[in-house]
């Protein structure tokens, strides 16, 4: 958040940041809900950023 006074970096780039958020969309990982809202599948979108951003320690450090 922006009051936060630490920002940890989630990705490497900004490039790996929308490959990640493609991907996501392709694996159906982000999705419209019943009522049209977009909704996403936490614990697998946590997992596909482990697996695309192992060069930053926010994806490997936070899970578990």
């Amino acid at each position: 958040m922006i009051d936060e006074p630490d920002h940890p970096v989630e990705y490497g780039s900004l490039a790996s940041m929308l490959l990640t958020m493609a991907e996501a969309y392709r694996r159906k990982i982000f999705f419209l809900d019943q009522d049209g809202y977009l909704d996403e599948d936490s614990e697998a979108f946590l997992s596909l950023g482990e697996e695309l951003n192992q060069d930053v320690s926010w994806w490997t450090d936070s899970i578990g």
